[in-house]
């Protein structure tokens, strides 16, 4: 069986299995990158960056720390606060 065939997200029973599902379907090629987040939700991602950064030694530790905690990607993150 392919993987490109499990397209529906099933009911995971860990964060480890989800992230992993995601992993399976991006190496697999069924999942293309694409703009999943609106303008806004990036604006008020770089703004809580921006209104934290204050609490941490660099840019990059604030970016560190608040990413993991909604679940984005290191890099994503990174990029849209350089780009501010």
């Amino acid at each position: 069986m392919q993987i490109k065939s499990l397209i529906a997200m099933p009911a995971f029973a860990s964060e480890f299995d989800r992230r992993f599902w995601y992993f399976l379907m991006r190496m697999n090629g069924a999942m293309h990158k694409s703009n999943k987040y609106s303008p806004e939700v990036r604006e008020r991602v770089v703004r809580m960056v921006q209104e934290h950064r204050d609490e941490y030694p660099s840019p990059s530790s604030a970016i560190e720390s608040i990413a993991p905690k909604i679940d984005f990607v290191l890099q994503t993150l990174h990029d849209w606060v350089k780009k501010h």
